[in-house]
């Protein structure tokens, strides 16, 4: 039998999720086949158990038909799969040809693809479908590359002609909610269509005219936005009219008027009530109901921000002021956002429809409570990218139609570090006298299986191993030559040479991703017991270590209708890396309440002292939580007394609420003090205009909000510039809590308000408290911040900030004392946190507040500099100051002191090089076994005090006097 119908489509190979792309039929076997080809039906297959399946395509979509269609996959589940396109006029073959295979691709670019709407059965919403109040709307948003985001879901009645978002429903908005996106991409949110929204319709227009109100959802980031179709409810308050008229007049009688009388009347409209869903889990948005996928694993953070049904008990708020004739959406919105705040720590949250129905009042006494009803956050598993040892964290699965099935998850090694060649990496489990995992076992509950896990052996001996292989692996040998002689007559000297020898091979090894270790040099040395010396040209070998970054990878499986086994993580970049942790600003909370009430004691009449509210903590705990966020995006520590005047400023500026606020005083107020039009007086509307507040109304539109009061266009502008935020038609935003605290870090160090900036006047020369209001608003109030200022420093201990690797505690700023570091030599690296300690600590008992750190760590190069400057200075002086090494060197000066500067330094350079640096001057030891630092001796306060408490201490080994400073060692 000849063959008939389609031959062969054409179209790309590969389709990335969430874009379009073509196919169209090029060929048919048969002539009289060719008026058909237009009516050609296109499918989807995917093959399992080696037949090709046919798959659905999503929910309400129409079959493809026609000669050239557009294909669009939207699915996650099926990147990188393969599947099997065929159009066919009579039946598919489901073989190539006629069909075309094409694989899968992940997305790219990131955008919101779609906003579905459905009943809370999950029946998709059409254009027929007509709901009524106190029914739900579930919303399902569609995206490609934006896993893990955050969205905001508006719900707006519209009022507006034509499709999408207007402008003119912005006062029309009745619902909104920010949620994140899961690690699928996907999102599912409920709006419940509250019967007080049909107030909110009909009072924008004569709504008693409208039978049916029309609802829409917005889908939004800062960058991308997506608009729902539009859903139709039912008006309650539509007013039904009927013409009632007297009869026709007769014509002969055409004087007579018929009176037409209007009837009207409210039609009633019941509540409408959701349908029940049908048993089981309905899952109508994915193209493929049916398949079932191991879909992702990874390593993860569990933080308490998913909004449940589930009942909390009941939140009893008391009025803080006179509150009469409220608005309750107004005083509902203020309302939860405080109480949100307080309960976000106990995993509780609040809905503003319970707020709004416990009002029941048009007014309210200061004192006055009202109790409504709280509900449970519950717990969103947050992919992390790396964590320390010891951590606890969780090893997640995501999957597809899994659901009671069993997962179990291994952990690999890239490289071989801490185990053998394919050996399964153990953890313990995250419990009180937990037990050694190797493989991980979860079931499977709503899509997830999870295990929470301690990033370390069971064995503390176990631990200490990894530990150690993880500061590096022995990786050969290196062998060493001698430029000079060297004494290593005793321990201490071997140490001395050994860290000389460290310096000079250490940009060697580095090449290779290298380093070497003091102890093994001198372990080196002491193979031959008897040797005191090293001369020119002998040579040494010693073990090396390799550099390495411990990197992790998953694999799971997981078994349904099929074994699901795959591998996650298995590639460069999205390895998860032991160490690391994360830059930022780590308040101790603790320590900081605990002193805050001592330095801002609160007393009632008795004189007893008021502890801080829950409410203040609540909200100086976000502050914290985002001060730490902000450091870490932006990669960097922070400064300890830059918080400190931060918090100080806040203080003043939100009157100790510590929460965004809006500037006090009313329109009118901000129209005299910012409208370039209504302002007070010519200055201060021509300071509105060059603030670029320059339309009538900018004064009001601009006012003070945030923690810092940010104020004029032209600060909005600049924020919107930096943060992405429409700030300029939306300046409200301002009050969002972390965007108020990203204004206020920014505003501060970046000096955006005034060309001021925090290090102009908080530095490491000086703590200018008083002047740094300058930053913000000139001078007014500049002592009450000071003030505040002050104490808050004593409140606040960084516990840890830990930028590329590298922890810094900041210690060094808790202390009365300030360190600063003056000249070319000085490096602040070159002098460890526990150096800076026993400096302050030193500093504080002798009332030195100021210490002057002239000189550090040198190079050769720096070394010779500083001798030639010094023996032209007072060549006797460096006489007395050096012993035998130095000694050559200062001689290599005498013979070429005629010759050029640089000349003669380079001399010098080569011949510390020939002696060994470390022999000729201790400022060329390694800094991170001695610190070696040089403190001015004229500008200590008390320096014979200072002198004897420095030697008094046990941690410094040496200290010398020469050259007008204090020369210290203090081993590391």
């Amino acid at each position: 039998m000849s063959k008939k119908g389609i031959s062969q489509i054409k179209g790309p190979s590969e389709i990335k999720i969430g874009e379009t792309a073509w196919y169209e039929v090029t060929r048919i076997h048969r002539l009289e086949d060719q008026p058909k080809v237009v009516t050609a039906k296109w499918e989807l297959f995917k093959k399992e158990n080696g037949k090709w399946r046919t798959l659905r395509p999503k929910a309400g979509a129409p079959p493809k038909v026609g000669a050239k269609v557009p294909i669009t996959i939207t699915n996650p589940a099926l990147v990188n799969q393969e599947l099997l396109i065929e159009a066919y006029i009579y039946e598919a073959e489901k073989t190539t040809p006629p069909g075309l295979k094409v694989k899968i691709m992940p997305a790219v670019k990131k955008k919101i693809t779609r906003v579905e709407l459905f009943m809370a059965d999950e029946t998709p919403i059409t254009k027929d479908t007509i709901l009524k109040y106190n029914q739900t709307i579930k919303v399902k948003v569609y995206t490609q590359a934006m896993q893990g985001e955050m969205l905001t879901l508006l719900l707006y009645e519209d009022d507006a002609t034509g499709g999408g978002h207007h402008a003119k429903n912005e006062p029309n908005k009745v619902d909104e909610k920010t949620k994140t996106l899961d690690e699928n991409g996907f999102l599912w949110h409920e709006f419940k269509l509250q019967p007080n929204f049909s107030a909110i319709a009909n009072a924008m227009m004569d709504g008693s005219k409208d039978k049916l109100h029309e609802y829409y959802v917005v889908v939004k980031t800062a960058e991308h936005k997506s608009v729902s179709k539009n859903v139709e409810v039912e008006n309650p308050d539509y007013i039904v009219e009927q013409t009632v008229s007297g009869g026709k007049p007769p014509e002969e009688e055409k004087v007579i008027e018929i009176e037409e009388v209007v009837i009207k009347g409210k039609r009633k409209t019941e509540i409408g009530v959701d349908p029940i869903p049908p048993s089981g889990n309905k899952t109508v948005v994915v193209e493929n109901t049916e398949i079932e996928d191991l879909l992702d694993a990874y390593f993860a953070k569990e933080e308490y921000t998913k909004e449940t049904d589930e009942s909390a008990g009941n939140y009893t708020y008391a009025f803080k002021s006179v509150n009469n004739n409220i608005d309750k959406d107004k005083i509902s919105a203020i309302i939860k956002k405080n109480v949100d705040s307080s309960i976000k720590a106990d995993k509780k949250y609040t809905k503003l429809e319970a707020i709004k129905n416990s009002l029941v009042k048009t007014s309210y006494a200061k004192g006055e409570t009202i109790s409504f009803a709280t509900y449970k956050l519950g717990a969103e598993y947050k992919r992390i990218n790396n964590a320390p040892l010891e951590e606890e964290v969780y090893v997640v699965a995501s999957t597809m139609n899994l659901d009671g099935k069993e997962v179990s998850l291994n952990i690999y090694e890239k490289d071989e570090v801490l185990k053998g060649k394919f050996e399964i990496i153990p953890v313990l489990e995250a419990k009180e006298n937990g037990s050694e995992l190797t493989t991980l076992k979860a079931t499977v509950e709503k899509g997830i299986a999870k295990v929470k896990v301690k990033l370390r052996p069971k064995s503390d001996e176990d631990l200490k191993k990894w530990k150690e292989k993880l500061q590096g692996v022995k990786d050969g040998s290196h062998t060493y030559t001698f430029g000079g002689n060297n004494d290593i007559s005793t321990e201490a000297k071997k140490k001395s040479v050994a860290q000389v020898i460290i310096g000079k091979v250490k940009q060697q090894l580095a090449s290779s991703n290298k380093f070497a270790k003091a102890e093994d040099i001198v372990t080196a040395f002491n193979k031959i017991p008897t040797k005191t010396s090293y001369g020119k040209d002998e040579q040494i070998t010693f073990d090396v270590y390799k550099t390495i970054t411990e990197q992790w990878w998953l694999k799971a499986k997981v078994t349904g209708k099929e074994e699901h086994n795959k591998e996650f993580l298995k590639e460069d970049g999205k390895y998860f890396t032991i160490g690391g942790g994360k830059c930022g600003c780590k308040i101790d909370e603790d320590f900081f309440f605990t002193n805050y009430n001592i330095e801002f004691p609160n007393k009632d009449r008795n004189n007893n002292v008021i502890p801080m509210s829950e409410n203040t903590k609540s909200s100086l705990r976000k502050m914290f939580e985002s001060t730490s966020e902000y450091y870490a995006n932006e990669k960097r520590c922070c400064n300890l007394k830059h918080i400190a005047y931060m918090l100080a400023t806040a203080k003043l500026e939100t009157a100790n609420t510590f929460n965004p606020i809006n500037e006090y005083g009313g329109n009118s107020y901000f129209e005299r003090m910012y409208d370039p039009v209504l302002g007070k007086d010519s200055n201060r509307r021509q300071m509105a205009k060059d603030n670029e507040n320059t339309t009538q109304g900018d004064g009001v539109k601009y006012h003070g909000r945030g923690f810092v009061q940010l104020t004029w266009k032209k600060n909005y502008r600049r924020m919107k510039e930096k943060f992405g935020v429409d700030l300029i038609n939306h300046p409200e935003k301002a009050l969002e809590h972390e965007l108020a605290m990203k204004i206020m870090i920014y505003g501060m160090e970046e000096g955006s308000f005034t060309n001021k900036k925090l290090t102009d006047y908080i530095n490491e020369s000086k703590t200018d408290y008083l002047n740094a209001r300058r930053i913000i608003n000139g001078t007014d109030r500049a002592s009450d911040i000071k003030n505040y200022a002050e104490k808050i420093e004593k409140c606040l201990k960084i516990e840890e900030c830990n930028c590329n690797g590298e922890s810094r505690s900041n210690s060094d700023v808790n202390s009365n004392v300030n360190i600063h570091f003056v000249g070319q030599s000085a490096h602040e690296e070159a002098v460890s946190q526990n150096s800076r300690r026993i400096l302050q600590e030193v500093g504080e008992a002798t009332n030195n507040l100021d210490i002057y750190i002239t000189s550090t760590a040198r190079t050769p190069y720096d070394q010779a500099r500083i001798m030639y400057d010094n023996c032209r200075s007072d060549l006797q002086e460096q006489r007395r100051t050096y012993l035998g090494p130095g000694q050559r060197v200062i001689d290599v000066y005498v013979a070429n002191q005629n010759k050029p500067r640089n000349t003669v330094i380079s001399l010098m350079e080569a011949k510390i090089n020939e002696l060994g640096p470390s022999t000729v001057s201790r400022h060329c030891a390694d800094h991170n076994v001695l610190n070696v630092f040089d403190i001015s001796i004229r500008r200590l306060s008390n320096s014979n005090n200072f002198l004897t408490n420095l030697q008094s201490r046990a941690e410094v080994s040496q200290v010398l006097i020469e050259n007008g400073v204090y020369h210290v060692e203090i081993p590391q």
